[in-house]
């Protein structure tokens, strides 16, 4: 199927992720991925709701092939939102280590992904790393706001 611009596809994937349908929205996208005669390429916009999607559901391996794509697309790999989306699905799924890898990866990191990463650790009973990561905020001048308090 060939999708005639990116507003369109991105409109069908928050449709199906905004209705419940996340799968359809990963099918979506795979299906938007096997067609090699379109020309709509996703943007930062996509992944974020694709990973919202991937966190929602569980799904590593999903999850971890968007990962892939975001990669070879060396453009967006600094934008922020990409990776706090990324930073999420991993926290959510309950994969600290990679979680790891792409907050010190990230060009910069905002009071989100540092929420985000202590958080983490924090549910799953690392309470040093999650204090650790805190007082690192702290001193890199971000201000935590209520939810990192929580």
């Amino acid at each position: 199927m060939v999708y005639s611009d990116l507003p369109s596809f991105n409109s069908l994937i928050n449709g199906y992720i905004k209705h419940g349908k996340l799968r359809d929205a990963l099918y979506l996208f795979a299906e938007l991925q096997r067609d090699k005669h379109n020309t709509v390429k996703p943007n930062g916009c996509t992944f974020v709701a694709l990973l919202r999607a991937c966190a929602k559901l569980h799904d590593l391996r999903s999850g971890m092939q968007i990962h892939e794509v975001i990669l070879e697309k060396a453009e967006i790999t600094s934008d922020g939102f990409i990776g706090n989306a990324l930073l999420d699905m991993y926290v959510t799924i309950g994969l600290l280590e990679n979680a790891q890898k792409v907050f010190h990866v990230m060009a910069t990191r905002d009071v989100i992904s540092w929420t985000a990463l202590i958080g983490g650790h924090a549910k799953q009973g690392h309470g040093k790393e999650a204090l650790k990561y805190f007082e690192e905020m702290q001193i890199q001048g971000i201000r935590p706001n209520i939810v990192t308090y929580v």
